[in-house]
């Protein structure tokens, strides 16, 4: 697959991926205390966005992947693919789908699901989950 989130595949799917990389460390602070201290609260992922495009057979059909899309919302955490590249330390869960956009699309005959009568737009807020 060129790009997907689970099992969704898309034309395009463009942003910058935060990849968990090492410990998240707190400087907790307590008054009337002297000095610092440091607190290891593990390797966590950080909230990342994506913008993901791809074509539909029809209005209809755009609406039904979207309705898709936000059931995916607190689910359990997907694969992520970008560019033909599988993200495979981690998978991704899915906080929010923003800002859908549903576009006509006059007669194209390319693109994943030909023929392609509608284009199917959103942004999609993920975060980072390590495989355990």
């Amino acid at each position: 697959m060129i790009n997907s989130i689970g099992s969704f595949q898309f034309i395009s799917l463009l942003g910058p991926v935060a990849v968990p990389t090492g410990q998240i460390v707190l400087l907790p602070v307590r008054m009337g205390v002297d000095g610092r201290g440091l607190k290891r609260t593990g390797v966590r992922g950080v909230p990342f966005r994506l913008r993901s495009a791809v074509d539909q057979p029809s209005l209809a059909a755009a609406h039904v992947t979207l309705a898709a899309y936000l059931a995916m919302i607190g689910a359990a955490p997907v694969e992520l693919v970008q560019d033909y590249f599988t993200y495979s330390t981690f998978k991704v869960a899915v906080l929010d789908v923003q800002q859908p956009r549903i576009t006509p699309n006059a007669g194209s005959s390319g693109g994943l699901y030909p023929p392609s009568w509608a284009k199917l737009v959103c942004l999609w807020d993920l975060v980072a989950i390590a495989n355990v």
